[in-house]
């Protein structure tokens, strides 16, 4: 019996300790791979922080108060009011309105840059909030509702594209802005037609009845 149960105990002992050599590698194992993943996560945060960092911007264009003043004497019209509008705005006088920024609940974004380009409107910016980066905007003028609305076709953080979600956000809060800088115009005309040049949008519309 005592001989029977010898055996019976070196058997199960070195069971035990196949168990445990396989449980240690398999622990080293799942060490390896998880400092593995860490390391790539770490190499990924650090790409993507990168690629949202920053923007060149191919034109510096800067504001002025000049530029400001030049705009709001246009889009007065308290005194003669023609029955058609023809208005011309520049990438400087854009600049100028906007530089301040615009935000809301979400996002936060100054020094503001706009440039028309014959073929849509670039808008530049400094997200500062939800996190910070350059921003870049592709933007087309429409008419909608006899008012100006800029539709966002593109917005990238850096070298990284945002999602629809966040995009929409951000081209609501900055046609509020917009609208608000142009009411003195909406209140007298309606835009019927909007052409782009270098360097210039130009605003045509009737007077409202």
């Amino acid at each position: 019996m005592t001989k029977k149960k010898s055996q019976e105990d070196e058997f199960y002992g070195e069971m035990d300790r196949k168990t445990l050599r396989r449980s240690c590698c398999s622990c080293k194992t799942l060490a390896i791979f998880f400092g593995i993943l860490l390391i790539i996560t770490a190499g990924l945060l650090i790409y993507g922080f990168r690629l949202i960092k920053k923007i060149n911007i191919t034109e510096n264009i800067q504001p002025s108060l000049q530029a400001k003043n030049e705009f709001f004497e246009k889009i007065k019209f308290d005194q003669e009011k023609t029955p058609t509008l023809e208005l011309r705005i520049t990438s400087e006088e854009m600049t100028s309105i906007a530089s301040g920024g615009f935000s809301n609940n979400y996002f936060e974004t100054r020094e503001v840059q706009i440039q028309i380009l014959s073929e849509g409107i670039e808008i530049f910016g400094k997200m500062i909030k939800p996190l910070k980066t350059d921003l870049k905007i592709e933007s087309k003028p429409e008419v909608d509702k006899g008012q100006i609305h800029f539709k966002f076709n593109k917005i990238s953080a850096g070298k990284l594209g945002l999602p629809g979600l966040l995009k929409s956000e951000i081209e609501q809060a900055f046609n509020k802005m917009m609208d608000e800088n142009f009411k003195d115009l909406y209140q007298y005309y309606q835009v019927e037609k909007i052409e782009l040049k270098e360097d210039e949008m130009i605003i045509y519309g009737q007077i409202k009845s």
